[in-house]
């Protein structure tokens, strides 16, 4: 297994992570608010390496308008669940 290899299966891993969550979050789960957490943050992380490395080896081109838009969105759900009213909803 290549590295390009490992890195776009663990990030495959963050994706059936995020599906998982998606359940707990409609009960209002607070395991599923912290996967949530835990998942984007390893999205944050791994874009940038994905878009300038993984993608121009596989592809020929970087595609960074879809690496901009993963990390504005995952840095909204990190943001919106670490607010305080969000985090007392999950709480109860």
């Amino acid at each position: 297994m290549t590295t390009s290899d490992a890195i776009v299966l663990f990030k495959n891993l963050v994706g059936v992570l995020g599906l998982i969550s998606g359940v707990g979050v409609l009960s209002l789960q607070n395991w599923a608010r912290l996967l949530i957490l835990v998942a984007a943050g390893m999205s944050v992380l791994l874009t940038p390496i994905m878009v300038w490395v993984i993608y121009p080896t596989l592809f020929g081109e970087s595609p960074v308008t879809l690496g901009l838009t993963t990390l504005v969105w995952n840095g909204f759900m990190i943001w919106y669940f670490l607010r305080p009213g969000v985090k007392a909803q999950f709480q109860k």
